[in-house]
């Protein structure tokens, strides 16, 4: 099989660096995908070594990362095919290697999110689909009330917000937590009662706006406060966008009462199982990338 005058032999599967991941992240950027900026680090040290490039003659070609939590369960992300090398078996040959190593380190459960016309390409890779995820976007409003019902997440939180978010994902996120807070474009809240965390959410710069994300909330009321407190941190005059299981209906109904509207979909596959997340705690997911 050729690619762009190459055979898919020719492509050399490497670990990717970190420093190829910012490329990835910037290349990513110009496809459309709107990346936080400045999480590159945090991203990569999940687990350095789930992250692949595949090259021909040195130059990037294709890239794909399967992040392992803790135990079993992986994330597919980052799966990118560049355009003269689509449509051949480049994409995939990476992601056979890709997944081979994962089964390999330990991953039983493996996730992913697709764009609705790939879903039948992972169907047919033993993906099932699960639940749809809306992006919704709007401009940073005006005139925005304040509210001093939420905090800034500081280091000292890091423990107690990692034990209310477990709650809500399918393995603890402790180290990934802590390089994203301590990432210098992501800024985040939380609201406490008694000692306790009720809701957690944060705010990242993108290439072209902002995305709020995560957002883990008991309930509709404090959602809406850590939502409002996100927004205020961003400036006017850039987009801001989120995205929302299907779902969690109060999400739905949160974040169109601030006029947003959908940008895209993206359908949540799993394989070898399907982890057991409290999808109505759940107003806004993490990154695409990473789940």
């Amino acid at each position: 099989m050729q690619d762009n005058n190459y055979s898919v032999e020719d492509m050399v599967i490497e670990r990717m660096t970190l420093q190829e991941l910012i490329e990835i992240y910037d290349y990513a950027a110009t496809e459309g995908w709107n990346p936080c900026k400045g999480i590159a680090k945090a991203v990569y040290n999940i687990d350095p070594k789930g992250f692949w490039v595949g090259k021909i003659d040195g130059n990037i070609v294709a890239s794909i990362s399967i992040v392992r939590y803790q135990q079993h369960y992986g994330f597919i992300g980052l799966f990118i095919v560049k355009p003269p090398y689509r449509g051949g078996l480049i994409g995939y040959r990476i992601a056979d290697y890709a997944v081979d190593d994962a089964k390999s380190r330990g991953v039983e459960i493996l996730a992913c999110d697709g764009v609705p016309q790939n879903l039948h390409k992972y169907e047919q890779q033993g993906f099932a689909l699960d639940s749809f995820i809306t992006r919704y976007q709007c401009d940073v409003p005006e005139n925005m009330s304040e509210t001093n019902h939420c905090v800034a997440v500081n280091k000292s939180d890091y423990s107690k917000v990692n034990n209310f978010i477990q709650y809500f994902e399918p393995e603890n996120r402790d180290v990934f937590l802590s390089g994203w807070q301590n990432s210098k474009n992501v800024q985040g809240l939380i609201i406490e009662k008694n000692g306790r965390v009720q809701a957690y959410g944060s705010l990242c710069r993108t290439y072209e706006g902002y995305r709020i994300g995560p957002l883990y909330a008991y309930n509709h009321d404090v959602a809406s406060h850590i939502f409002n407190g996100l927004m205020l941190k961003a400036e006017q005059g850039h987009s801001i966008h989120i995205d929302v299981p299907d779902k969690n209906k109060a999400g739905n109904q949160l974040v169109k009462k601030w006029g947003m509207e959908p940008s895209w979909v993206l359908g949540r596959m799993y394989k070898g199982g399907k982890p057991d997340i409290n999808l109505s705690c759940v107003f806004g997911t993490w990154l695409a990338e990473v789940g």
